[in-house]
C-alpha cells in the first residue's frame, strides 16, 4: 500500500502527539550528521574553513 501525502502527514502529527516535537528534532539532527558534518569535513580538509 502506498503511503499517500495525508497518510504521511497523519503518521507525522501522531508522532508530534506521541513525543512532543521530539520526531523532528530527530529528523533534524540526522540529516545535520548525514550532510553538514562531511562538507565541514571537507571544508577543512580543503583547507577552506580556519
Amino acid at each position: 500500500m502506498a503511503n499517500t501525502p495525508k497518510r504521511v502527514g497523519r503518521k507525522i502529527q501522531q508522532l508530534s502527539e506521541r513525543y512532543g516535537g521530539g520526531a523532528f528534532l530527530i529528523a533534524y539532527f540526522t540529516a545535520v550528521i548525514i550532510v553538514v558534518l562531511p562538507l565541514m569535513i571537507l571544508e577543512v580538509a580543503a583547507g577552506r574553513l580556519v
